[in-house]
């Protein structure tokens, strides 16, 4: 195709540029997404100038164009989207481990291990003793918490049985004396 020829494309395609934006503004919602889309759209009519003659009505044909472009600019937008939502719900789940915890981690799994080897039966029987022993002792020292836990609330227990006690006596003392004072009155 002559140079000539190109140029006359191009300036038909370039004057349906700015009711091709418009359409395009009214599908996407910023105006660098139109940018995007409209340079879709003109590098796909640019490229399609050697098969110019298959295009009988150059405006409904840019339009479709631009529709599509504007279909394909969202599905990629939506693609990214649902992307960056399974990364962020991802990384909101999994927790992320320092080195420096994972090193001193596996250091102490090392030395663990390591005692471990060098421990002979009896060393093993040995330190599982003072292990139960050590779990008979806070098996015992609960127990006693627990006992004096009990002992307290007993004792909190009896102290506002004793408290209720002294103030019904005084009641009832009260409610006495009002009756022997009604009774009087009754009499005279």
């Amino acid at each position: 195709m002559t140079d000539a020829a190109e140029n006359v494309w191009n300036r038909e395609i370039l004057e349906h540029e700015k009711w091709l934006r418009t359409v395009v503004r009214s599908r996407v919602s910023s105006a660098d997404e139109v940018d995007d889309v409209m340079q879709t759209v003109m590098t796909d009519a640019i490229a399609f100038e050697d098969r110019r003659e298959e295009v009988r009505s150059l405006g409904p044909w840019l339009y479709r164009i631009a529709v599509n472009a504007v279909l394909q600019f969202r599905r990629t937008c939506g693609r990214r989207r649902k992307l960056h939502d399974n990364y962020s719900e991802l990384a909101a789940t999994t927790t992320v481990t320092e080195p420096l915890d994972l090193l001193l981690g596996s250091e102490q799994q090392n030395q663990v291990q390591t005692a471990l080897a060098g421990m002979t039966g009896e060393d093993v029987e040995k330190r599982a003793q003072e292990l139960a022993l050590r779990e008979q002792e806070l098996s015992i020292s609960a127990a006693r918490a627990a006992g004096k836990k009990k002992q307290q609330a007993s004792t909190s227990v009896e102290k506002r049985l004793n408290n209720l006690e002294t103030k019904v006596d005084k009641i009832a003392a009260m409610m006495q004396k009002l009756i022997e004072l009604q009774s009087s009155k009754d009499d005279e």
